[in-house]
C-alpha cells in the first residue's frame, strides 16, 4: 500500500481485528498500529487486561466489518473497543482502510476521525530510545537456552500441595519451573563458533582438550613420544585424546578440526629435534613448542 500510494510506511494505519477472552466472555477488539511497526502481544495483552487473545478468522471479520482484512480501518467503527499505539497520538493527515474492499480513506486524524485508547502496543525495534539511559537500543539475534515459568498457584492448589510457614500454618507452595537445555547450549555453541572446516568448541564443552597426534603411528619414536605425553597430560587433568589411528596425517588433522578439539598436538618429523607442532583450533595458529614444555604449555592454555 505505502509503495502503491507512493507514502512512507509512517504515514498509514495497520488495522489488526482480535477476539479477546475474558475469562470466557469473549469479544473483539480493533488494534491499530504504525504501518512500519508490529503489535506486542505481552504488551497489548497486558493493556486490554485479557486472559488471552488470539487474530480473528476472515468469516469473523467479514461479519464484524463487512470488508476482507486489507480493506480495514477504524473510521465509524462503534462495535468493538479501538486501541491505538502512543505512536499514532497526535498524527494527522495518515491512510487508513476504509471498511469496504480494495479503498482507503486520507487524511485520517486519529483522536478525530476516530477515537480510542492509546497505549504502548508496540514492539520495540533498532534506534528506539532506552527508557532509563536515553541510549539507542540494539536489536540482537539470540538462542533461547533456558527458561523461567512462573507457575503461582495453579498447580499447588490442583495438587493439595501445603507446607507449614514460620507460624505453623498451613499455605498453598508458590510454583515456578526453571529448565536449561543442554542440548540447546550446543546447538548455540556451534552456531556461534564454526567454520568452513566443523565446529571450533569451547573447551569447556568441546569433546576434548586436546589431542594428540603422531604423524605415523607406525614411527616406533613418533608413538612412544606420542604415548608418553599422552599420559603427562592426563597427569596434570587434562582431557586429552590419543589419536593412534594408522590413517594419513591429512585425515587425522580434518577430524579433529570437525569436532572441534581445541588444541592438536603433531608430533613429527621435527621430533628429531625434540619440538612439537601445536595448533589451536580457533583461528588455526601454529606454535612450535619442546616436546617436555608441551604439556604445561598445554595446561596454561586451558587455566
Amino acid at each position: 500500500m505505502a509503495a502503491f500510494l507512493k507514502l512512507p510506511a509512517t504515514s498509514l494505519i495497520k488495522s489488526f481485528v482480535v477476539i479477546a477472552d475474558f475469562g470466557g466472555k469473549t469479544k473483539p477488539i480493533l488494534a491499530l498500529l504504525r504501518g512500519n511497526h508490529q503489535l506486542s502481544e505481552t504488551k497489548f495483552n497486558a493493556v486490554v487486561g485479557c486472559k488471552e487473545f488470539r487474530a480473528a478468522h476472515p468469516e469473523e471479520i467479514r461479519d464484524l466489518f463487512g470488508a476482507d482484512p486489507g480493506s480495514l480501518g477504524p473510521v465509524g467503527v462503534t462495535n468493538m473497543p479501538i486501541y491505538a499505539d502512543s505512536a499514532l497520538e497526535g498524527r494527522q493527515n495518515m491512510v487508513a482502510g476504509a471498511n469496504k474492499d480494495d479503498y482507503h480513506l486520507g487524511n485520517v486524524t486519529p483522536g478525530e476521525d476516530f477515537k480510542a485508547t492509546f497505549a504502548d502496543i508496540r514492539q520495540v525495534e533498532a534506534g528506539d530510545t532506552e527508557l532509563h539511559t536515553g541510549a539507542p537500543l540494539e536489536i540482537l539475534k539470540t538462542m533461547e537456552i533456558g527458561h523461567i515459568f512462573k507457575l503461582g498457584y495453579k498447580y499447588s492448589k490442583a495438587m493439595g500441595l501445603d507446607v507449614l510457614d514460620e507460624n505453623g500454618k498451613e499455605v498453598k507452595v508458590i510454583m515456578g519451573s526453571y529448565g536449561i537445555g543442554v542440548e540447546r547450549v550446543l546447538c548455540g555453541a556451534v552456531e556461534l563458533y564454526n567454520d568452513a572446516d566443523g565446529m571450533a568448541m569451547p573447551a569447556s564443552i568441546a569433546p576434548f582438550e586436546a589431542v594428540v597426534t603422531p604423524v605415523n603411528i607406525s614411527d616406533a619414536a613418533q608413538k612412544q613420544a606420542a604415548q608418553d605425553l599422552y599420559a603427562q597430560l592426563k597427569g596434570l587433568g587434562v582431557d586429552v585424546l590419543f589419536d593412534d589411528r594408522d590413517e594419513r596425517p591429512g585425515v587425522k588433522f580434518k577430524d579433529a578440526e570437525l569436532i572441534g578439539i581445541p588444541w592438536r598436538i603433531t608430533i613429527g618429523k621435527k621430533l628429531a629435534q625434540g619440538i612439537v607442532e601445536v595448533v589451536e583450533r580457533r583461528g588455526k595458529v601454529m606454535s612450535e613448542v619442546p616436546l617436555a614444555e608441551v604439556a604445561a604449555w598445554i595446561k596454561s592454555k586451558l587455566s
